[in-house]
Formats: C-alpha cells, structure tokens, sequence
C-alpha cells in the first residue's frame, strides 16, 4: 500500500506473488483495484530465541471492505531500529521466492 505526499511516494508495505497467487486473489474479490494486506502476523525465530523474521497471511477485501484471507502465506525478513526488531514489510510468497531464486 502506497501513500503519497508532496515530497514522493511512501510505501508501506510490500507483497510479491505470483502471476498464478495474484490470479487467485484477483478472483477472490469484487473489486478489482483491491489492495492487498498482510495480517495475522508471527515472529519467527532461531535456537537461541532471537527473531529472524515474520510471516503472515494476504488478505483483500470485497465491496463491502469485508476482509478475505487468501489462504496465501508470505515471509519478510526484520529490520533492526533502536535495538528494536520489526518486520521489514517486504513480503513474498515461497512460490515467489522460489521462482526468483530458479528453484521449486
């Protein structure tokens, strides 16, 4: 989700798909400029309890904003301010990153 001001654009949050999990969202909701969000957010974390990162669930919304979880998991990697750790809001799914990666 992008927000715009008078000295650029602000992007807040990041979620990379694809061509296949963008269709499936696309057909899910009656409003086809639908942005999409991540919620239900976790910490994900290593053996000595440190957070290494998040994952969530996309959801989109319908005409009534009724929201509608996609079924679609994403990670995103952390971002350290302050000694305070936060989700970097850059998400992608496993299929993404496997598809930019060459994998499966």
């Amino acid at each position: 989700m992008a927000g715009y001001g008078e000295r650029g654009m602000k992007v807040d949050e990041s979620v990379s798909l694809t061509k296949g999990e963008a269709s499936k969202i696309n057909n899910m909701s009656d409003v086809v400029t639908e942005s999409w969000t991540v919620k239900n957010v976790t910490q994900q974390f290593d053996k000595s309890g440190n957070v290494t990162g998040y994952s969530g669930m996309v959801f989109t919304k319908d005409s009534n904003g009724k929201n509608i979880n996609t079924g679609i998991s994403v990670n995103c990697g952390t971002v350290k301010d302050d000694n305070k750790v936060s989700p970097s809001n850059i998400w992608m799914s496993k299929s993404y990153q496997n598809a930019v990666n060459g994998s499966k």
